[in-house]
């Protein structure tokens, strides 16, 4: 619910939670609709978040540097805190 401030519509401040979903995919990957919008609306079906709260990064990483910008530290190093695994190693 929006509020007013000396006349002034701002937003309401959102007391829930904050998500922030990353993406990273190999280069040449063909962008189908709007990945983050998708992201954000499964997000707030599983966690108790609003549509607002939630930000989302996409970056596209050149194959020849997947396993060092992504797999190492984004996969190989949280793996005990990875929610899907791949079904890869490097």
């Amino acid at each position: 619910m929006a509020g007013r401030d000396g006349g002034y519509l701002r937003p309401a401040v959102d007391a829930g939670l904050r998500a922030q979903i990353s993406f990273s995919v190999a280069s040449g990957y063909r962008q189908k609709g709007d990945p983050g919008e998708s992201a954000i609306r499964t997000i707030v079906t599983v966690v108790p978040a609003t549509f607002g709260s939630v930000s989302v990064a996409f970056e596209e990483v050149p194959s020849q540097e997947w396993k060092e910008k992504v797999y190492k530290p984004d996969i190989k190093d949280k793996w005990d805190k990875l929610c899907k695994r791949p079904g890869y190693e490097m």
